[in-house]
């Protein structure tokens, strides 16, 4: 048996031990928003389109645009190509992805890699899944997303590191309802860390982006995108 999971939002730990983290074959059935009637991947767009009307009506603000930026690469050091690596048959990438199409909060998702010739595959592979993938620097992070969030009009967005496939949307849907009625620039479920490795959220603004991006100058910040919003007394964070 596991041990309890100490965290504001106890009653989302089933979610760690049921099927949510079981073989993806086992979950693309189980749901049907995002799957068809014989079982294969919907368009997101389809997906996306029906949840509209929910959408609407749990926004704070009826413009606020909320969208999920993934950061991936192939050029992993210690692991390559370890977003492209099967798991049960199915690229890591992919079950990450259709994970988070499970959100009912998420305006969009978009994958955010370098323009390193390397990702050539990722790059295919998502975007014959029927998501939106985005090419940008590969050392400087910070500007990657500053650049997604900007041409797909998002003022929020959701950071998601490509290694996550065992990524909840109900426990991302839980921190972005909490983001709105906290009305802060950044909000994370890793301050303290709450849940296993895998299931780390941010939720941040594109307004506290593009300030560390013109005042951040090291190199970890702009590599690990939010340690600046995280330790400067200019931004208020929960």
């Amino acid at each position: 048996d596991s041990p309890p999971l100490h965290h504001s939002h106890d009653w989302l730990r089933f979610n760690l031990y049921s099927k949510t983290i079981e073989p993806y074959s086992d979950f693309r059935h189980e749901d049907s928003s995002v799957t068809s009637s014989n079982g294969s991947p919907r368009p997101v767009e389809a997906i996306f389109s029906e949840r509209d009307a929910i959408q609407v009506q749990s926004k704070s603000g009826p413009n606020m645009k909320i969208i999920a930026i993934v950061q991936a690469r192939m050029g992993s050091i210690r692991l390559p190509n370890k977003v492209m690596r099967e798991i049960h048959g199915t690229p890591m990438i992919e079950l990450l992805l259709k994970r988070l199409a499970r959100s009912k909060e998420l305006d969009g998702i978009v994958v955010a890699t370098s323009h390193d010739p390397v990702n050539e595959p990722l790059v295919e592979h998502v975007n014959r899944l029927g998501f939106e993938c985005e090419k940008g620097s590969e050392s400087d992070v910070l500007q990657r997303y500053v650049q997604v969030a900007r041409a797909h009009k998002a003022e929020v967005v959701v950071r998601i590191t490509g290694d996550c496939p065992l990524i909840d949307a109900q426990l991302l849907d839980n921190c972005i309802c909490d983001f709105r009625q906290s009305e802060v620039d950044y909000l994370t479920n890793t301050l303290p860390p709450s849940y296993p490795d895998g299931l780390d959220i941010e939720v941040v603004t594109l307004q506290a982006l593009e300030s560390a991006l013109e005042r951040a100058d090291e190199k970890h910040d702009r590599e690990h995108v939010t340690p600046y919003i995280r330790r400067s007394d200019a931004f208020s964070n929960k």
